[in-house]
């Protein structure tokens, strides 16, 4: 390498860390831009995390309990899936002018619940049993798969 040369460019993965920061700084400048400029309509918004337990080993229960607590809700409990079901709690406040705030929490519902039992409507339907600090933020001990 020449003298006066430039290093070569270190190549980054992105990684969790990085990506983390990346959506914090993101949502920040968001909300400093509304509060900054009344004069833009107020946006649509969705937020979707999705927690897997078998990931770092974590504690579902505890991180959905976490993910809800940003707004009060209400939270709607939804179980769904082709082959293995998937557990979600979302929530939608509406805006004027039709506009929303959308927040939904998914995971495997293995991760988080006991699947207790069928229902007796025409087809044999899973019903999913919630542990507390989930039930409370469902309002539902139990979620029916849709």
């Amino acid at each position: 390498m020449a003298e006066n040369s430039p290093a070569p460019k270190e190549r980054r993965s992105h990684t969790e860390p990085d990506r983390r920061a990346q959506s914090a700084a993101i949502l920040r400048a968001v909300a400093d831009l509304l509060e900054q400029s009344p004069q833009l309509p107020e946006p649509d918004v969705e937020i979707r995390w999705t927690v897997i337990s078998g990931y770092a080993r974590r504690d579902v229960p505890a991180l959905l309990a976490l993910a809800t607590s940003v707004t009060p809700g209400p939270w709607r409990p939804e179980i769904c899936g082709t082959g293995s079901d998937w557990l979600y709690l979302r929530s939608e406040i509406r805006g004027p002018a039709r506009r929303y705030m959308r927040l939904s929490v998914g995971c495997p519902a293995a991760d988080i619940g006991v699947e207790s039992g069928v229902t007796t409507r025409t087809e044999k339907v899973p019903v999913w049993r919630l542990p507390p600090a989930v039930a409370d933020t469902a309002g539902t001990p139990t979620v029916e798969r849709t």
